[in-house]
C-alpha cells in the first residue's frame, strides 16, 4: 500500500513539473546578456552617458544620484523609473563583461 501511494505521488510531482515548466516557457538562457539586443544597448549606453554628464549634487551622494537620474529622463523623455532601469542595466552589463559573463 505504501508503495502504490509513493509512486501515485512521484507521478504526480512529474507530472506538475512538466506543466510548470510549459507554463513558464521553459529554462533561462545558460549565457547573460542574450535578451539584450544592440539597439537596447546603445539605449543603456547613451543614458550612461547622460547621467554621466548630468549636474549631480557634490556634497549628498544619493541626491547626486538622484538628480543625475532625473536629468537623464528629462533629457530622454523617459519616466525617472525608465531612466534608471537603463542606467542600472548598463552597469550590470558592464559588470558582468568585467566578470567575463558576456562578450561587448
Amino acid at each position: 500500500m505504501l508503495a502504490q501511494s509513493t509512486n501515485f505521488l512521484s507521478r504526480l510531482l512529474r507530472q506538475n513539473d512538466r506543466s510548470n515548466s510549459q507554463r513558464r516557457g521553459g529554462a533561462m538562457p545558460e549565457l547573460r546578456g542574450i535578451q539584450a539586443t544592440e539597439d537596447i544597448k546603445s539605449e543603456w549606453k547613451r543614458a550612461y552617458n547622460l547621467y554621466l554628464q548630468a549636474p549631480g549634487d557634490p556634497y549628498d551622494k544619493k541626491n547626486d544620484r538622484t538628480e543625475r537620474i532625473g536629468y537623464v529622463a528629462k533629457a530622454l523623455q523617459l519616466t525617472r523609473k525608465q531612466a534608471k532601469r537603463r542606467i542600472r542595466n548598463f552597469e550590470a552589463w558592464q559588470r558582468n563583461i568585467k566578470k567575463g559573463l558576456v562578450s561587448a
